[in-house]
């Protein structure tokens, strides 16, 4: 699995990274141009277009090691330079390969700097220092790290017995960040397959699922996030609202949009900060029960032709990043040997878990005519894993509706910005105040009733 540590580069070295970072600039462009004028593209897009593509490669490959001897820097580190036209031969790659499907691809463009990146030849981490190599004769990169980095890469090279693979530092919004980039080993932890935990992912609350083997419900509550990326949104519009008044490229243009790129970007990884604690809070859950399958509900496509109005899709469409939480949840988990499979959503928040009847929910409270009453999205966990059933394993699923149920919720604490966890117990309500019970109903669509 790959770990990635993310520190702020310190003020006092801008000045150089400035200058480094312009003649990463002058490589990327002059390598650039090099291969640009030895080659004909026309020869390379027939070439791919034959099914040649590794003749196209090939071609590309010599170029860069021809275009090694020819751009070189009296600044940068040899690794950095190659690093950098490594970069660039894979984008002359991408081109030609999408140009095919899409005539729209453009090459890659000259640029007026260009990230510094570092191979791990070249990479040293000792007394809590990241130290980085320029030319020779040049004086190193000393990266310090806080107490938090340390105790990270620590544990990652320790106990994962991980590799740094390169470093890059960027600039984002006024200010140079590193990014330490780790290849560690995969853990084999101890979980079942047979353990299978079902997941509905909404964009209230993120995920909600149903444990299959202690019957217990997990409720991911969402709404500390959706309120800042509501927050983002608003940014967003202010921005655009302002500027549009004020004459691009002026000076004032200028400050007010580097003014709310900052702030939107701070939002932004706070939500991603968010998002991955929750994930890692999902993972701990999986471990501590021993689950070795995640049934999640597929969700592509869902935007396709979805238009309900200007306030749900802003929703859909502007604010729920399902795919980005989906992959992230599949990366984590993966590391682990936990399993994510994806199955199809049809009916899975209409049909009643109880009787099988078919009601369509207008609020967060699913009711239906047999009397059973339960929150939508803990009903839309029910229908992801009867789906897995009647669709993946062929055969019947059935839930007997416990007197109690016993819900653990997992909540933002905004003031630690950390997760907690309670547990609550709940009593399904129905028409007569006792559980509702199981009945007969006919078959449905391709989802087959209880």
């Amino acid at each position: 699995m790959w770990c990635i540590v993310k520190v702020r580069v310190p003020r006092k070295l801008e000045s150089l990274l400035n200058e480094l970072t312009k003649e990463s600039a002058r490589v990327w462009n002059e390598t650039r141009k090099f291969i640009l004028s030895q080659v004909d593209l026309n020869e390379l897009l027939n070439l791919m277009s034959n099914k040649k593509s590794k003749e196209a490669y090939t071609i590309l490959n010599a170029l860069k090691w021809e275009a090694q001897k020819v751009v070189k820097s009296t600044i940068l580190h040899s690794q950095t330079v190659q690093a950098i036209q490594d970069y660039l031969t894979a984008s002359i790659k991408s081109y030609l390969k999408n140009k095919l499907s899409n005539e729209s691809h453009n090459l890659p463009r000259e640029v007026r700097w260009y990230p510094l990146v570092w191979k791990n030849q070249a990479i040293k981490f000792v007394n809590g220092k990241i130290q980085l190599p320029l030319a020779r004769g040049k004086d190193k990169i000393i990266v310090p790290l806080k107490k938090k980095h340390k105790k990270q890469l620590s544990k990652f090279l320790n106990e994962f017995n991980g590799i740094i693979r390169w470093v890059v530092i960027t600039k984002k919004h006024g200010c140079y960040w590193m990014h330490v980039f780790i290849k560690a080993k995969d853990v084999k932890a101890d979980v079942d397959p047979d353990r299978r935990l079902f997941i509905d992912m909404g964009e209230i609350h993120p995920f909600v699922g149903w444990n299959e083997s202690n019957n217990e419900f997990v409720l991911f509550n969402g709404r500390y996030i959706r309120s800042l990326r509501q927050l983002r949104l608003k940014l967003i519009a202010k921005k655009q609202s302002m500027l549009s008044r004020k004459q691009k490229g002026s000076r004032r243009w200028r400050r007010i949009k580097q003014s709310f790129d900052k702030q939107i970007w701070k939002i932004e990884r706070k939500i991603q900060d968010l998002e991955c604690k929750y994930v890692k809070a999902l993972l701990d859950y999986c471990l501590e029960h021993r689950i070795g399958t995640v049934v999640i509900g597929d969700l592509k496509g869902i935007r396709d032709n979805n238009d309900k109005g200007n306030g749900v899709n802003q929703k859909i469409h502007n604010m729920w990043r399902f795919r980005k939480l989906i992959d992230r949840l599949k990366y984590k988990l993966s590391a682990y040997g936990i399993r994510v499979v994806e199955i199809s959503e049809e009916y899975s928040t209409q049909l009643c878990p109880v009787c099988g009847e078919l009601n369509k929910p207008n609020d967060r409270n699913y009711k239906c005519k047999c009397g059973f009453e339960f929150h939508r999205d803990f009903v839309g966990a029910l229908g992801i894993a009867r789906n897995f059933y009647n669709f993946e394993l062929k055969k019947g699923f059935k839930w007997l509706v416990p007197e109690k149920i016993s819900v653990k919720v997992f909540k933002i604490d905004v003031a630690k910005a950390v997760v907690k966890s309670i547990v609550v117990c709940l009593r399904p309500r129905s028409w007569n105040g006792t559980p509702a019970t199981r009945r007969s109903s006919p078959v449905r669509a391709r989802n087959p009733a209880l």
